[in-house]
């Protein structure tokens, strides 16, 4: 986590498809941009860069008979109400819902 003021963040998907991220492009929203001490076995879906080093905003894990998303964006409505972070929300849902 960084001290730094909420600022515009992008974030990007990375080069693999998957239903979560699928049609969603690289989008900025005005957030706090947070560093996340993540395990090895997450698959990231969209980085933000940040002062050169890329850093997991949207990942995933399988989580013995479950699977969980991580989106690190959304600290409040000016977020939540962005049209791609709220498709972003709806695909995240639908894929944990899945069977």
């Amino acid at each position: 986590m960084t001290d730094d003021p909420p600022a515009p963040v992008t974030v990007i998907p990375v080069f693999k498809k998957h239903p979560v991220i699928n049609d969603i492009p690289a989008f900025t929203v005005f957030d706090e941009f947070y560093f996340q001490n993540t395990e090895k076995d997450i698959e990231t879906l969209m980085v933000s860069i940040d002062r050169g080093h890329a850093y997991p905003m949207v990942w995933i894990r399988h989580e013995e008979k479950g699977k969980a998303v991580n989106i690190a964006m959304g600290h409040d409505e000016k977020v939540w109400q962005d049209n791609t972070y709220q498709k972003l929300i709806l695909q995240s849902v639908s894929w944990l819902l899945a069977e």
